[in-house]
């Protein structure tokens, strides 16, 4: 199948799945918030529901440096 990523309607990445449905796409870094919608296209052009992933950011801040 191929696996097709897209945020705010627009295609950020694609790829496809090994026979055993995995996969890996790398997409640009997207701001926290974001909706993203992964679909599976299969040979026949059978397009499966949408998955929807909202991006976190759960990264906190580098720690602050003090003068002494």
């Amino acid at each position: 199948a191929t696996v097709n990523v897209k945020a705010k309607g627009k295609m950020i990445g694609s790829g496809k799945a090994d026979p055993k449905g995995t996969f890996s796409i790398t997409i640009p870094l997207q701001k926290a918030g974001t909706v993203i919608e992964v679909t599976a296209t299969d040979g026949s052009k059978n397009v499966s529901p949408v998955t929807k992933v909202t991006v976190k950011d759960v990264t906190a801040p580098a720690a602050p440096t003090v003068n002494s």
